[in-house]
């Protein structure tokens, strides 16, 4: 009998609200419930209770569902499956790797950069499937120092989260030019610097006055902007995606939203950085 799946859940292949190309088609057993659910978001969302990864001590177990065909198989079994399915061999998602740290416990310690250099490396292969002159045109910087982070900090008052610095260990943002790519959507990823600029721009120009609250996700805490955000990418007409360090009691510290400086609402695009720039990837062009 195909055991249940959880969650937000569009189709009997187990694609859910967050994750639904062709290729998502597995559902993953959290070790706290013992329940399917096809992603992280979705147990954070339908779940009375925080997720925790599946066990290094059930690893005989199965833990992994083809959305396909139903059949199960452990952690081993699905990491050795050349992202297939060894009894339908329906393809499998290869960008689910990057979040192996969430599912897994034998996994926790994936290294942070490994994972950053990961998502770079996806984030210019796909640019450069469309645009020739992609990586030329991202006008990538050298990465940050660990005195570019504590100036940071220091300047916002805030912790940096560690996917964040990752990310940035990698490239510390681009520096904008007449023609240069977007790294993901309409953004333009900004240097420490720039992030500063802008951050110090909006905490004097804000007018909570200016502007009506619409609609803001009960991840968030009920304002329009906050300092605790950190604008880290600029769409260039006035409007920032952001990392919240300060969410509300249902929120989690990281999460992404864009501050709009002409509509109210707030919403949570992605449980972390990473999560956010792997749903702008899976996106159809």
């Amino acid at each position: 009998m195909r055991p249940d799946v959880y969650g937000a859940v569009v189709d009997e292949a187990t694609r859910c609200k967050h994750y639904h190309s062709e290729l998502d088609i597995i559902a993953l057993k959290f070790g706290c419930c013992d329940r399917y659910y096809p992603c992280y978001e979705c147990h954070l969302e339908a779940a009375d209770h925080p997720p925790k990864p599946w066990p290094r001590s059930r690893a005989e177990e199965p833990a992994v569902l083809c959305g396909a065909c139903g059949h199960e198989m452990t952690v081993q079994a699905y990491k050795e499956s050349g992202f297939q399915c060894p009894s339908c061999q329906a393809a499998f998602n290869p960008g689910c790797q990057l979040h192996y740290d969430l599912y897994f416990e034998e996994n926790s310690g994936m290294d942070g950069i490994k994972r950053a250099e990961r998502l770079w490396r996806r984030i210019i292969e796909k640019g450069s499937s469309v645009e020739a002159n992609f990586e030329e045109a991202l006008n990538l910087q050298p990465g940050a120092t660990e005195e570019d982070f504590q100036l940071l900090e220091r300047t916002l008052g805030v912790t940096l989260p560690e996917e964040l610095k990752s990310f940035y260990r990698i490239h510390n943002g681009q520096v904008w030019n007449m023609g240069s790519s977007c790294f993901v959507r309409n953004l333009t990823l900004s240097p420490i610097s720039g992030i500063i600029e802008n951050w110090t721009f909006l905490q004097e120009e804000f007018d909570p006055d200016d502007l009506e609250a619409e609609e803001i996700d009960h991840e968030i805490k009920p304002c329009l902007w906050n300092p605790k955000w950190i604008p880290i990418a600029s769409n260039g007409g006035g409007d920032y995606l952001c990392i919240d360090t300060d969410p509300s009691e249902a929120g989690v510290v990281g999460q992404v939203l864009y501050y709009w400086h002409d509509w109210g609402n707030r919403s949570v695009e992605g449980k972390s950085l990473f999560a956010f720039i792997d749903i702008c990837l899976a996106e159809e062009e």
